[in-house]
């Protein structure tokens, strides 16, 4: 996911980027760290707990 930021942010130059997650996986966390180390600063998260 970073490398594909990574680009993302180099064809945006100074425009803000930012990232909408879910977390309904319980993988939230670990892409919001993934696109932090690319270097968006901006974020979205949504998590979600259903019991059945």
């Amino acid at each position: 996911m970073s490398k594909d930021y990574r680009k993302t942010l180099d064809i945006a130059g100074d425009t803000p980027v930012t990232i909408h997650l879910h977390d309904n996986r319980g993988l939230g966390l670990a892409n919001a760290y993934s696109t932090y180390q690319a270097g968006v600063r901006i974020f979205e998260m949504v998590r979600y707990r259903f019991k059945f």
